[in-house]
């Protein structure tokens, strides 16, 4: 495991990120290295590092307020737990709490708005047979969500 610190710009309260990574033969190790500092450090920034951070995650037409209840009348929260949500204390599906932290979505999408609207919207057609079913979210609705989930919880 690599644990790094979120960089200086993103002032007080910055987080920890506990990264994990394959093993790497010790040949490749320098180049391995060196490419994935360089993507974290531009990665940082777009990952909601720091809650000073959370006004370049806003969503444009998402409002937040609106994504809590949105939240609620999709029932999000009977598959994941989503803290300030009551009652979104799901297990089968992960834990939404600090999205805005991770590098990617569904495992391979990199975290943006654009694209967390898009697996919300259409998930089965990111990761097709993912246990994530498509629950006809509108893309008022989506942007919302996601507003909710990036500046909520940072």
């Amino acid at each position: 495991m690599t644990r790094g610190r979120c960089g200086d710009r993103a002032g007080r309260g910055s987080s920890l990120t506990t990264v994990a990574t394959p093993p790497v033969p010790s040949d490749l190790a320098p180049a391995w290295l060196a490419a994935v500092m360089i993507a974290v450090v531009a990665a940082a920034p777009a990952a909601g590092c720091g809650r000073d951070s959370r006004a370049a995650r806003l969503v444009p037409g998402g409002d937040p307020a609106r994504g809590k209840l949105a939240i609620r009348r999709h029932g999000c929260g009977t598959c994941h737990e989503i803290p300030g949500v009551g009652a979104a204390t799901g297990q089968i599906g992960p834990s939404l709490a600090a999205i805005g932290a991770r590098l990617y979505l569904a495992g391979r999408l990199p975290n943006t708005p654009d694209h967390l609207i898009e697996w919300i919207r259409e998930p089965q057609r990111v990761v097709p047979g993912n246990v994530m079913p498509d629950m006809t979210v509108s893309s008022g609705d989506a942007a919302d969500i996601a507003a909710y989930l990036y500046y909520t919880i940072p």
